[in-house]
């Protein structure tokens, strides 16, 4: 018998190739992926911490004396703080955007009570602004018996079981694999 009767090495049989090449395949597709998920948890921390820094910015020295920037500093606030939880809701690494949702919903409600029971939309800096001359000058008070039970439903849906366990969910995360220690609050201007 000669020596081409004989297939070739073991390695070189179509079968062994084949599968050798969906492995490969196989491999490299579950690498990429791990790459990605890594890539988008590193995003979400780089993204957490500058939402995180700019929710403990203070506000302008000139905030003080202007109450013109004083309210667009608080809706800005307002607004970016929602806009970073949508955001995170959509984007969050695991379960994570769901206790995102949760808390993205609460201050959602918090600002449209806000809205309906007293008529300021406290994202917009002219509402806001009319909003705090309003209470300073004792035209609106926020601890109205009239408008309280609304404000008040509300609060207690933003410290209800499923926020506190989103709120307890994101900032475990944040704190374990972002090393930032966060605050999420949900209180009405009435708190």
């Amino acid at each position: 018998m000669s020596d081409s009767s004989l297939p070739g090495p073991v390695w070189r049989r179509p079968v062994v190739l084949a599968v050798a090449g969906a492995l490969v395949l196989v491999l490299a597709a579950g690498g990429w992926f791990f790459f990605l998920r890594t890539d988008a948890r590193e995003q979400y921390c780089t993204d957490l911490r500058a939402s995180d820094a700019a929710s403990k910015e203070a506000a302008p020295a000139e905030a003080a004396n202007d109450p013109a920037v004083l309210a667009e500093f608080t809706a800005g606030r307002i607004a970016a703080r929602i806009a970073d939880a949508e955001d995170f809701a959509d984007n969050a690494p695991g379960d994570l955007g769901a206790s995102w949702e949760v808390f993205a919903v609460r201050l959602k409600d918090i600002v449209d009570t806000v809205e309906k029971a007293l008529g300021y939309d406290l994202t917009d800096p002219q509402a806001m602004q009319q909003f705090l001359t309003d209470v300073q000058s004792g035209a609106v008070n926020p601890s109205d018996p009239a408008i309280q039970p609304q404000l008040a439903a509300v609060q207690a849906r933003a410290a209800d079981a499923e926020a506190l366990a989103a709120n307890s969910a994101i900032t475990q995360d944040a704190q374990s694999e972002c090393s930032v220690e966060i605050s999420l609050s949900t209180s009405t201007p009435a708190q």
